[in-house]
């Protein structure tokens, strides 16, 4: 370097180290984020097997639908999983009290 200026070939050198840096950290967050992927998948497939065996009737509702239902839950309501699914939970509350679910769900 000659009075703080760079010349082309040093540029390109500090170019490519750069680049290179990118790239490392490109495979690393890549490589983080398949592993994340993988320990929240076998998260979510252990949970749900533990669920899906509970003894009790188990579902969860997320934003008033129902989005999950366990075996024990579909053999006491008599609904199929696919009909469970996407049900408003309300659907499953005595008309009379309705009003008083839908202010808690």
């Amino acid at each position: 370097m000659i009075s703080g200026k760079r010349t082309k070939k040093e540029l390109q050198e500090h170019i490519s180290a750069l680049e290179e840096k990118i790239l490392l950290l490109e495979g690393a967050q890549s490589q983080q984020g398949a592993l994340s992927d993988m320990g929240l998948a076998a998260y979510n497939e252990t949970l749900t097997g533990f669920v899906e065996g509970y003894p009790d009737g188990v579902g969860l509702v997320v934003d008033g639908r129902v989005v999950f239902v366990n075996a024990r839950l579909r053999d006491m309501s008599g609904y199929s999983n696919d009909e469970m699914v996407g049900m408003l939970a309300t659907d499953f509350v005595a008309p009379a009290d309705r009003g008083r679910a839908e202010e808690r769900i």
